[in-house]
């Protein structure tokens, strides 16, 4: 009976063992994957800053571009880059002679 009871007892810590490294193998496993979703969870907050910004700037590209298409901006670029008048507006001309 001494035998077949350290045989058990072997067995015993055999699959203790066995189970103490299992453990310490899915407990190394979840920590690379943990690490793996703090550096996913990072990047996806700097992928949503991002983005949050190039729609401030979609914003005002759009503002300029309904801007650019009104008559207020005709009408600037009109009279600043060419040099144009309205029929009612009085031009004065001044001379160095």
């Amino acid at each position: 009976m001494g035998i077949k009871r350290a045989m058990v007892i072997l067995f015993r810590c055999f699959i203790l063992l066995l189970f103490l490294a299992c453990a310490g193998a899915v407990s190394f496993y979840s920590y690379g994957q943990y690490k793996d979703y703090l550096m996913l969870k990072n990047t996806e907050t700097e992928i949503y800053a991002l983005i949050e910004q190039e729609e401030l700037v979609q914003d005002q590209l759009e503002m300029d571009m309904q801007y650019s298409m009104s008559d207020a901006y005709v009408e600037k670029v009109a009279r600043e880059r060419l040099g144009l008048i309205k029929s009612t507006d009085i031009r004065f001309v001044i001379s160095n002679d």
